[in-house]
């Protein structure tokens, strides 16, 4: 005997997660249709999405008694005799060809050289600007060449060289490389991180945004860990990524190892009242769904949640460290919007060029806060060090 329920949500996905998150993996969703909620009279009632979900008996779902959902009984059995059919006869279907795949393995081959014939013309191209430019003598141009094949920008490079004046003619190869860190380790602010320090007895509320892909959702796990363990302070999760069922299921796979509280929010009006639930908890860490920054809806809808927290909120955006410095630049401009805070620069370990990131920081003046180093929890992720990751671009 199978159990009916039906689960109302303003999309399908956060349906789908309500019928998910109350049955368990085993549910099945057996119908899905728009319905209207809400109103006066049947005018401005609000345009919802009502999912029909089976489950069998033997399985005991957790139904709460408390809960809107209404039980559906099930479809009428047909009496009809059911006729006896022939057998089928095999049919013999030959092998598929792989011409296809041969031609994709082939067009990929052909993809991977012209990129690697591209970055050797980049290569070239830059040493041809280095000597062309005749950025500063000596030792200079050596500097220069290095700083820029890390990614570091050319007129960035050109001003950090041409503000060691006599320097670069001294023939010290180690002095000038120490000055070098030294100003580049300037541009990097880091400061301390204000999530330790309790404030008038609430909670700290700290927001992760950021593109998708970027990894909030290990982040916030490892961040959740370090405060949780190491710091002894009571930490609490809310999730807003409503969007992918995975994220939560992530989320809530984590929490369960850690010991802490989760709640899941599915729309900005009961994300205040979330919040204030965990009035009595050191640290509230909030994951966000991944936004693309080119699309204004997105990066609306983001914007909205975080305006109705009905907290001071400390906003974290998260970068990767293999994005180009132009791509940075773009996703720091739109969200702005939100008024991020600080930065955390995630997968530091799938890069080996580490300018871009001193490039943005110069650029945009906001503090570092934390790097990414891995996907290990909680291990691979460590506190911002200015001269560290100075040192890393003049490798």
């Amino acid at each position: 005997m199978m159990k009916y329920k039906t689960y109302t949500a303003e999309t399908l996905p956060q349906a789908i997660l309500k019928m998910t998150m109350d049955l368990g993996k085993e549910a099945i969703m057996v119908n899905h249709r728009n319905i209207r909620q809400g109103g006066i009279l049947g005018f401005f009632s609000k345009l919802m999405v009502e999912v029909t979900a089976a489950l069998p008996s033997r399985l005991n779902p957790r139904i709460n008694q408390s809960s809107q959902e209404k039980v559906i009984p099930p479809p009428p059995v047909s009496r009809k005799p059911v006729e006896e059919k022939p057998p089928l006869t095999k049919v013999y279907s030959p092998p598929k060809s792989t011409a296809g795949i041969n031609e994709k393995a082939e067009f990929n081959l052909i993809h991977q050289e012209i990129k690697e014939l591209k970055g050797k013309l980049d290569l070239l191209v830059t040493q041809r600007q280095v000597g062309d430019r005749h950025v500063c003598p000596d030792q200079g141009g050596e500097f220069y060449r290095c700083m820029v094949e890390n990614g570091l920008e050319s007129k960035l490079s050109e001003r950090l060289l041409q503000d060691l004046n006599g320097s670069l003619e001294s023939g010290d190869k180690e002095g000038i490389r120490r000055e070098l860190v030294g100003r580049l380790e300037k541009l990097i602010e880091v400061g301390s991180d204000p999530w330790i320090e309790e404030e008038d007895g609430r909670p700290r509320v700290a927001a992760l945004v950021g593109p998708t892909g970027v990894g909030k959702t290990t982040t916030l796990a490892k961040l959740a860990a370090d405060f949780a363990f190491h710091q002894q302070r009571k930490v609490a999760l809310i999730t807003v990524d409503t969007y992918r069922i995975a994220a939560v299921e992530q989320l809530k796979t984590f929490a369960e190892i850690l010991g802490v509280p989760l709640k899941v929010v599915f729309t900005p009006n009961e994300f205040s009242a979330a919040i204030g639930g965990f009035s009595d908890y050191d640290l509230v860490l909030i994951d966000t769904a991944g936004r693309s920054q080119r699309n204004t809806i997105q990066m609306t809808e983001l914007k909205n949640f975080i305006g109705m927290a009905g907290h001071k909120l400390s906003t974290y955006l998260l970068l990767s460290a293999t994005t180009k410095y132009r791509d940075l630049l773009n996703i720091v401009d739109n969200f702005q919007k939100i008024s991020f805070d600080r930065i955390i620069f995630t997968k530091m370990d799938e890069t080996i060029t580490f300018g871009s990131m001193i490039s943005l920081l110069a650029e945009v003046k906001k503090p570092l806060s934390y790097v990414t180093t891995g996907q290990n929890v909680p291990e691979d992720i460590e506190v911002a060090d200015a001269a560290k990751l100075a040192n890393m671009v003049l490798q």
